[in-house]
């Protein structure tokens, strides 16, 4: 288990350290305001990404409801016969 923790320390140590390394040398190269904007990009992606994922969840949802909906109703449309014993067979 020490290992593993080791590993995934030295890991995230190397990325951060790359990360941080290639932010200095490109922060200097672009102004704050254009880091602003692409940051307030990248958040409206990731809304966007949820949002549309939520979308897809209720029209999924709409269409099973549709189809239970036609389900409850080709019930209730079936012609009914006076006879009792039929009544009993279901």
């Amino acid at each position: 288990m020490r290992q593993i923790i080791d590993f995934l320390s030295f890991t995230a140590g190397m990325v951060v350290t790359i990360v941080g390394s290639l932010y200095q040398s490109i922060a200097g190269l672009l102004p704050a305001s254009l880091w602003i904007g692409v940051a307030a990009l990248v958040v409206v992606l990731v809304l966007y990404s949820r949002l549309s994922s939520r979308i897809e969840d209720v029209e999924m949802t709409l269409v099973q409801l549709d189809a239970k909906l036609d389900t409850i109703l080709s019930r209730l449309a079936r012609p009914r016969d006076g006879n009792p014993s039929d009544r009993s067979r279901r």
